[in-house]
């Protein structure tokens, strides 16, 4: 089985894979395969999960969005659309305005929305195309809003998780 982890060059993919490790075997998973769009966090993630996974699976690190997602059985998201500056603004301008700056709910909620709706309607129509049995589990903030309005532009086969991956 393939899984695929989308922004997968963030900190948190070790612990992920620490935490795919507990169903690997009954989920039969082969490959887990981390895409993110920074190559130079791919470069420093990959080998780290891959230790972490030893021979239970292989870790393959990507790119390109269609390889990650081909094939793919279960899809995980977690992408910070904006990265990091996009969410230090966000807060910044909430709380010049008095109002606590956080990306989940207020206006920081709002617009980190703004940002990661498209990027996830994206990965979305493709993974339509290449994984069209794929369930896919967002953690991307903020996450409820996300899979709401997924659901809502016709992708069903979406879970949203406020949570860390390995809880």
């Amino acid at each position: 089985m393939k899984l695929a982890l989308i922004g997968g060059g963030g900190v948190r993919a070790p612990e992920f894979v620490r935490g795919a490790l507990a169903f690997a075997t009954d989920l039969d998973l082969q490959e887990l395969w981390l895409m993110d769009i920074h190559a130079e966090r791919l470069n420093i993630i990959a080998p780290l999960c891959q230790e972490v996974a030893g021979d239970h699976f292989q870790v393959i690190a990507t790119q390109n969005l269609n390889e990650a997602l081909r094939g793919a059985s279960i899809i995980v998201t977690t992408i910070r659309a904006g990265f990091e500056q996009g969410r230090v603004l966000d807060e910044r301008i909430a709380l010049k305005h008095n109002v606590i700056g956080q990306e989940t709910t207020g206006p920081g909620g709002f617009a980190m929305a703004m940002r990661s709706v498209p990027a996830l309607i994206e990965v979305a129509a493709r993974a339509e195309v290449l994984a069209p049995t794929a369930w896919t589990f967002n953690f991307t903030n903020p996450a409820g809003l996300v899979a709401q309005t997924l659901h809502m532009a016709g992708y069903r086969r979406i879970v949203g998780i406020c949570d860390s991956a390995n809880t």
